[in-house]
């Protein structure tokens, strides 16, 4: 019975020096680029190399032309990213031995070569093609066939293949260019922080990193539970028919729906006070503004004279503008049992 996991010992050494031909089966694909580039012509890249000079010794153009035909198999343009796989892929570690070349050496070996490198990327594909590899990494997302004019041949034509080569190329300069003026020519742009490099100090950093975190999180726990107290204390003042509304903006925690409904309720229940306090024969209806019960002599006044803004006066209007048909109006019946009549419509 299993009582615990399967161990995970980074530090285990090796009794015997690994052998890079045992990282991958001997049908990948990366076997077969490095025997292919081994019996190309490259003798235009070595003719530019300088050999028995002063300086440290440069990378095999084998090599770095393998790098290129694998990555381009695989849709990689990017210098940097080539770079990055050489030190992460397994593939890509084996066709440059585990010495890793920078970007810039990648690039400049690129610009260099130009129509050199177009011409054995060409050359690669039409290998693929006469020995049957109809795919170098992912060409097709789907089988869907569409009836056109193309022949099958057409496609793999060596105008066709050298098209795609020089659009690779095309692609792989202008991701260059690109990444050198967003990283700067001598940083790959995937750099750790320097106090990250340091395996002594790195566990303390990433130890403050997370206090940091956290202390951040529980700040902002805590002022969104004062903000949530603001807007339901914002609310409650909105909905109050008793106190003074709240001026100013609403907080961002608020609620649209429910401070417009709170406003809403607590003209209503203005309104209705409004209505109780006319039926007992006075009302303060403004600031300042009182209505005393209609004398006989104010049931002669004719409507007309009752304006539209003499009434918004007289109950209010700009008190009750947030509440959209709200309609409160005289009613003068003929009868004698004339009564102060407020009507609201919602």
């Amino acid at each position: 019975m299993a009582k615990g996991y399967r161990p995970v010992d980074r530090d285990q050494a090796f009794l015997l020096p690994p052998s890079m031909t045992d990282w991958l089966p001997g049908d990948h694909l990366v076997w077969f680029v490095i025997a292919a580039v081994k019996r190309m012509d490259t003798t235009a890249f070595h003719a530019r190399a300088r050999l028995g000079s002063v300086g440290r010794r440069g990378f095999d153009p084998d090599m770095l032309l393998t790098l290129f035909i694998y990555a381009m198999a695989h849709g990689v343009s990017s210098s940097r990213q080539i770079e990055r796989l050489c030190g992460t892929d397994v593939a890509f570690r084996i066709i440059c031995a585990s010495d890793v070349p920078d970007h810039t050496v990648l690039a400049r070996f690129r610009r260099d070569h130009g129509q050199a490198l177009e011409d054995l990327l060409t050359a690669s594909l039409l290998l693929a093609t006469e020995l049957g590899m109809v795919r170098l990494g992912t060409v097709a997302f789907d089988g869907t066939k569409i009836a056109a004019n193309a022949s099958m041949g057409a496609n793999r034509s060596e105008a066709h293949l050298r098209k795609l080569a020089r659009q690779y190329l095309g692609r792989a300069a202008a991701t260059d260019d690109a990444e050198d003026e967003l990283f700067g020519e001598d940083q790959r742009g995937d750099e750790l922080p320097e106090d990250l490099t340091d395996h002594t100090r790195r566990g303390e950093r990433i130890s403050q990193a997370l206090a940091e975190i956290e202390r951040r999180r529980a700040a902002e726990q805590a002022g969104t539970e004062a903000e949530r107290a603001a807007a339901a204390e914002y609310v409650a003042k909105a909905g109050d028919p008793a106190g003074r509304a709240p001026t100013g903006q609403a907080p961002k925690a608020a609620d649209p729906v429910a401070v417009a409904r709170a406003r809403w309720q607590r003209e209503h229940d203005r309104a209705g006070v409004l209505n109780l306090s006319c039926k007992a024969g006075w009302a303060r209806i403004g600031p300042g503004v009182f209505a005393s019960w209609p004398r006989e002599d104010s049931l002669c006044r004719s409507r007309r004279r009752l304006s539209i803004p003499r009434m918004r006066q007289l109950v209010g209007w700009r008190r009750c503008c947030r509440m959209r048909r709200l309609i409160i109006c005289w009613r003068m019946p003929s009868r004698p049992g004339h009564r102060w009549m407020v009507f609201m419509g919602c």
